[in-house]
């Protein structure tokens, strides 16, 4: 199986492994060495954004962020 994304097939474990990065960089919020908080910065913009303009109704924070990402490792903890 493999997703298409920017006109490029990319295989499903890449965007795993992506997504589980990216939920932990989340959980640590911003501990971690350098390029961890730069990404953490980055991606609470992110948040902030969809909370706020993307979303029809009720609210979307930090916090709830970090529980989703907790429920990914949940879901599959044996994929670090």
């Amino acid at each position: 199986m493999y997703y298409l994304f920017l006109n490029k097939y990319l295989a499903v474990e890449p965007v795993l492994k992506d997504t589980i990065d990216t939920s932990m960089t989340i959980a640590k919020r911003s501990r971690g060495n350098e390029i961890e908080k730069a990404n953490y910065a980055a991606l609470q913009k992110g948040i902030v954004a969809f909370g706020t303009g993307f979303l029809m109704s009720g609210n979307f924070r930090i916090d709830d962020a970090v529980i989703a990402s907790a429920m990914l490792h949940t879901w599959h903890p044996n994929y670090l």
